[in-house]
């Protein structure tokens, strides 16, 4: 890590290095026109430290970083690839925003480890500040605090969550496979899953669901029965990660389901981005869009731009 100085005609351009979104992050200041190139240390949303799908980000050092941007006091600040700007006041508010809801977060979890808190408990308990949640410059639209709240539990704690029965497990298919045969009826757990859907515990029923799908894969009922659950979370996710998690399942259920001639009205395959967020051109404006792309989900929140998110 460290930093250089080049001089391109009347401009000086500062170099820094960085750990954040990755070990290799590089950000420039030019001073003579109070100007900082971030990259993706600010995205115009809520901070991508946590991604299910990437390795674990440097959390503290971002905070810190973002510190060391805020102490050149810029006047201009360029970032998410250039796609987002900040001027004048605006570079302090989304600074401060940032900061501050990095070290409240990352201060929470490290709290909540050394209070040996399940991390599965953890995700609930980690909130934003009540003053910063309706804040503009880190609103949830790609990622979400309990993302940030596992990267930061594995930084820290590791994926061992401290109950022996999950250091060196059996395949999750047969432990489900015992507890299935230990309830005996299918039925059960079906009524049960209906049950807690009614009472609006989705993500409940989901996991409580999973043990039929895990024991017999080839359970009809209980694979449509999932596309309702997914449907349902979906709806209200506007959190890029996890709303394309949610429907790029409800496909594969629904793809199960037509290749064994289930005949459903509802059975509509949603265009999904799992590696980018290209517009897509699908979605009508104040609709849940099929399309799960940040133009698309700004629209259905009502706004044609993604700098008025």
């Amino acid at each position: 890590m460290g930093e250089m100085t080049i001089k391109l005609g009347n401009k000086t351009f500062e170099l820094y290095t960085a750990r954040a979104e990755t070990d290799d992050a590089c950000w420039v200041y030019i001073p003579e026109i109070k100007c900082a190139f971030i990259g993706d240390l600010i995205i115009g949303t809520f901070p991508n430290i946590g991604n299910p799908w990437k390795p674990t980000r440097f959390a503290l050092d971002w905070a810190k970083t973002l510190e060391l941007v805020r102490a050149k006091k810029p006047e201009y600040v360029f970032c998410n690839g250039a796609g987002v700007m900040y001027k004048g006041k605006n570079v302090l508010k989304a600074l401060n925003a940032n900061i501050e809801v990095i070290r409240a977060l990352h201060d929470q979890v490290v709290d909540y480890i050394n209070q040996g808190v399940h991390i599965s408990e953890m995700i609930h308990k980690v909130k934003i500040p009540d003053h910063l949640k309706n804040n503009r410059y880190i609103k949830m639209l790609y990622s979400k605090p309990e993302f940030f709240t596992y990267n930061v539990y594995r930084w820290y704690h590791g994926y061992f969550d401290d109950n022996p029965a999950h250091l060196l497990p059996r395949p999750e298919k047969e432990v489900m496979k015992e507890v299935s045969n230990l309830i005996g009826d299918p039925k059960k757990v079906i009524n049960r899953v209906k049950e807690l859907n009614k009472n609006n515990k989705p993500q409940l029923a989901l996991q409580v669901l999973d043990v039929l799908i895990q024991a017999d894969p080839e359970n009809l009922e209980a694979r449509k029965l999932r596309v309702i659950l997914l449907e349902k979370l979906g709806a209200t996710d506007y959190c890029l990660m996890s709303r394309n998690a949610w429907y790029y399942f409800i496909n594969q259920d629904k793809k199960f389901l037509k290749k064994r001639n289930v005949k459903n009205k509802n059975l509509v395959i949603y265009l999904t981005v799992s590696k980018n967020m290209y517009h897509c051109s699908s979605s009508s404006r104040n609709s849940v869009p099929k399309c799960l792309c940040l133009v698309c989900l700004a629209k259905s929140l009502g706004t044609d731009s993604l700098a008025g998110l």
